[in-house]
């Protein structure tokens, strides 16, 4: 049952690999995996992980925010993780942030009770009607 449950979850990953570039908006009300570039807004319902090597040239909206790679803009997120190497030269406000030594935040941070992630779609109404 474990292993079913595991295989479903990789399947609603939206994944974005290491040689792909967009350009425009990539708006997901499941997990999405950066890998390359995006150039332009992404919104998450759920996470967003940018891995190392992975940019984003534009905001970030989602619920949580995991990471590694490099954001050229500002990040609006519930829970913010930045691990080792993740750049943001933008603004980060979040809820809850956690840091690794070596994670970069150039331009400022704000830690708030509540954030709204506005210009995201209703993902609640959507996945119920799934």
């Amino acid at each position: 049952m474990e292993a079913e449950n595991m295989n479903t979850e990789q399947q609603e990953i939206c994944r974005i690999g290491p040689d792909a570039r967009i350009e425009g908006t990539v708006d997901s009300a499941r997990a999405v995996r950066l890998e390359g570039t995006v150039v332009g807004k992404v919104c998450g319902g759920g996470q967003v992980t940018l891995c190392e090597g992975g940019v984003v040239e534009g905001e970030v909206k989602c619920g949580e925010f995991v990471c590694e790679g490099t954001v050229k803009g500002n990040v609006v997120a519930k829970k913010s993780v930045l691990k080792a190497g993740a750049v943001i030269e933008g603004f980060l406000e979040t809820v809850c942030l956690e840091v690794a030594a070596g994670a970069v935040i150039e331009k400022g941070l704000k830690l708030k009770t509540n954030v709204e992630i506005k210009g995201q779609k209703d993902y609640g109404e959507r996945n119920s009607e799934q």
